[in-house]
């Protein structure tokens, strides 16, 4: 087995690794969020769905595609601001490691995001 053999083939198995993740910790704009992993029946993570702590709400993300680590990924997300609802949109890079920045929408309002996958 050459050397581009075996980068390629552990780097695949990497990738294959990072997608067995289960929950996730992130913070929008301050807001911390604890969310678990939504995924399809072939197992490829399509979003999360968990609560905002501080103000408490509900949220939940979905992917447009499967997730992809080392890419970036758009979704749309919904969810509660104590009880208000809002909706929004944007996009999100995701290393294989699990850490992830992204921008996107509150309603209009632009956010900053980040997070890690576990």
């Amino acid at each position: 087995e050459n050397v581009d053999a075996t980068i390629k083939k552990n780097h695949e198995f990497s990738i294959k690794d990072s997608l067995n993740w289960h929950r996730v910790s992130q913070s929008i704009i301050l807001m911390p969020v604890i969310a678990k992993t939504k995924k399809d029946n072939d197992g490829n993570i399509v979003g999360l769905r968990g609560w905002m702590i501080l103000p408490t709400g509900y949220y939940s993300k979905n992917y447009f595609k499967p997730l992809q680590v080392d890419a970036w990924n758009t979704y749309w997300q919904w969810g509660t601001i104590a009880v208000l609802p809002y909706c929004g949109f944007g996009t999100e890079y995701i290393s294989n490691n699990g850490f992830f920045f992204g921008i996107g929408t509150l309603l209009i309002v632009p956010e900053i995001h980040f997070g890690k996958y576990f």
